[in-house]
């Protein structure tokens, strides 16, 4: 298997990015000034500010031959590479939530029963902007008889073997290194 308790870690040039978004206190506009990576605080106001990852949620889902499923990603960041169903979790909704709205909107499939696997950190870029977030791996298994399509963020759909896996063409890094531990590569 894995090792449950290995993370990867942002470097420091990574948190600085995603901190570097958050420039002006939210109460009174006053610039910030920088207490450490995670936090801010607002000379004006005092108003302390927490910079916290955004939680996504994925799902490593496998048919009855034990092939794994990966979706291509229509948009950026990594358009065109390979990634597992999911998304960000939006207000209001848990992490099963979530995951289950995600598999809907993406692959058109009515999805509840899961199980939590693993969680991963990443930075996520969009344009200019620069979020961390922690991914939360569920895993499932997917019937031969499910009817999936593509639609919403996602171009295509695969399933894959290990050996035929496209570990070179994922789209994020820590997807990447979860995909080394969970299958040996």
């Amino acid at each position: 298997m894995y090792n449950v308790y290995h993370r990867m870690k942002l470097s420091s040039n990574e948190l600085a990015l995603v901190q570097s978004i958050f420039t002006f206190c939210p109460n009174c506009a006053t610039k910030f000034n920088t207490t450490n990576l995670s936090s801010k605080t607002c000379p004006h106001c005092d108003l302390h500010f927490y910079i916290n990852p955004s939680p996504t949620t994925g799902i490593v889902l496998r048919n009855e031959k034990g092939e794994i499923l990966l979706v291509k990603r229509k948009i950026d960041p990594g358009k065109g590479l390979w990634d597992i169903p999911g998304g960000f979790v939006d207000l209001n909704e848990d992490l099963e939530t979530s995951l289950a709205r995600e598999l809907k909107e993406e692959l058109g499939i009515d999805m509840h029963n899961f199980t939590y696997l693993k969680s991963k950190i990443d930075i996520y870029q969009y344009g200019n902007r620069y979020q961390q977030t922690i991914g939360v791996i569920f895993e499932g298994t997917i019937s031969s008889s499910e009817k999936l399509s593509a639609s919403d963020d996602i171009s295509d759909f695969k399933f894959f073997t290990k050996e035929n896996f496209p570990i070179d063409k994922i789209a994020f890094k820590s997807l990447e290194e979860f995909f080394r531990e969970y299958l040996n590569l």
